[in-house]
């Protein structure tokens, strides 16, 4: 298990020597690169959500689905970009870092970029998503 770098976030990954990204500006600092021991799911973020943002995105964290629609009392918060739940498998390699000023408004502050790896399982969302609850 490693914490992805300025994160509370831990993934089932191993450090490799870090890549360089496909989206200039997507980091709010520095970025690493991994490569997954373990299947991770992650959320979709929309490659046509914002301009200049490119290749497959995923926000990362403590983030759940809630089927049937938003939470009563609840506006929505969530940018439509955010479409699927990506099943990664081992071996897939991401960056992985805090969000910088290129990638959509969200309220995800940790995404990864897929670098490269096997096919992944996709599920397109059944309903919201959001934090998951304490």
């Amino acid at each position: 298990m490693m914490i992805i770098p300025n994160s509370s976030i831990r993934m089932p990954a191993r450090s490799l020597v870090t890549e360089s990204t496909g989206t200039p500006g997507a980091w709010g600092g520095l970025h690493s690169t991994v490569e997954l021991l373990s299947e991770v799911s992650v959320y979709r973020v929309s490659a046509t959500a914002s301009p200049g943002v490119t290749g497959e995105w995923f926000a990362l964290g403590p983030w759940v689905e809630m089927p049937g629609g938003m939470p009563h009392g609840s506006a929505p918060t969530r940018p439509a970009s955010y479409d699927a739940i990506v099943t990664l498998a081992p071996g897939t390699v991401l960056n992985v870092g805090v969000r910088g000023p290129a990638m959509p408004d969200g309220d995800e502050e940790v995404v990864g970029e897929l670098i490269r790896g096997p096919v992944s399982k996709v599920r397109p969302l059944d309903g919201w998503w959001g934090p998951r609850p304490t």
